[in-house]
């Protein structure tokens, strides 16, 4: 058996070895600020639970007769059996 290589005579560059590059104005010491994480959490748990306008909609939908649409049914049926027929 013959392996041929198809990489031509190009040398590899070296990657240089060094010092990492520090950006201007920038200090190498480690600090995150966190303040506004802590502004973003106490925002996210001021909010409801439950959007009371939604849960109304919600209840009138579900009242509805015909609700889910037929078609919309019928549609999810069918992409639901085009699924299990890919996976047998």
């Amino acid at each position: 058996m013959e392996i041929r290589s198809n990489h031509g005579p190009q040398p590899v560059n070296p990657t240089p070895v060094g010092k990492p590059a520090v950006r201007p104005g920038k200090s190498n010491e480690s600090s995150v600020d966190f303040s506004s994480t802590q502004k973003l959490e106490d925002k996210l748990q001021s909010l409801p639970d439950a959007r009371p306008e939604e849960v109304q909609r919600g209840r009138e939908l579900v009242a509805q007769l015909n609700y889910p649409p037929k078609e919309g049914i019928d549609r999810i049926s069918q992409l639901l059996a085009i699924q299990l027929k890919d996976r047998l």
